[in-house]
């Protein structure tokens, strides 16, 4: 069960009232976000849209955001039916925004909130073997998503899962080993780039590694070339 609860506000934190839960049980419910410009909360429209194509996929899932912010992402998806998430952030002030709207939420369900950077998280998650159904990638646009994460998403996500990566719309993004994208839709300068697994990262590198051996001549073939 979601539902939510009136907090008195740490310092340095703002109510955003123009920002709200779009959907499902903690709908219309306002967030709160770190006072500056460093932290862009997915507007209304852009989550509203998303989470309409997403439908019954959020229920249930398994929620990993790498550049939490506000947590707007995850806690939308949590309202909507999300069994547990794990938020990435790093800076202190967002993680007191975070944490302040998930005491408002008080729900039960499973969330796990990293005081880390993206690029180190992978590293753990990769140790750990663990696996995610839904990741929302939106990092902080003039710096885009390091090579590291790029390269572990794959690895991340769960055979059905699925990558959601907000970019600007000029953006040209990177490729991302082992997944493929699968749709782009966009609002304003915003747009969003869904991806699928296709072959995991590591099970490329490896086929690459194999592919390459194979390709190799043997000392006996040389020999036999050289004699020629």
């Amino acid at each position: 069960m979601v539902y939510w609860r009136q907090l008195d506000l740490p310092a340095g934190i703002r109510r955003l009232s123009a920002i709200r839960i779009v959907g499902g049980q903690a709908s219309g419910r306002r967030l709160v976000a770190p006072k500056g410009l460093s932290t862009r909360p997915t507007g209304e429209r852009v989550r509203e849209a998303l989470f309409s194509m997403l439908g019954s996929e959020v229920v249930s899932a398994c929620v990993l955001d790498l550049y939490a912010g506000s947590g707007a992402l995850s806690i939308e998806a949590m309202s909507r039916g999300a069994d547990s998430a794990v938020l990435v952030e790093p800076n202190f002030q967002a993680r007191q925004a975070i944490k302040s709207n998930l005491r408002a939420l008080a729900s039960e369900r499973s969330v796990i909130v990293k005081g880390t950077t993206a690029e180190r998280f992978v590293e753990e998650a990769l140790a750990f073997k663990q696996r995610f159904s839904l990741v929302f990638c939106d990092p902080p646009w003039l710096s885009g998503i390091h090579p590291k994460v790029l390269m572990a998403l794959a690895d991340l996500t769960t055979a059905q899962g699925l990558v959601i990566i907000e970019h600007p719309k000029s953006a040209i993004l990177d490729a991302v080993p082992g997944m493929q994208a699968v749709r782009t839709r966009h609002w304003g300068d915003t747009a969003v780039t869904w991806y699928r697994p296709g072959l995991t990262a590591q099970a490329l590198a490896e086929s690459t590694v194999a592919n390459g051996r194979a390709a190799q001549p043997t000392k006996q073939q040389l020999s036999e070339e050289d004699r020629r």
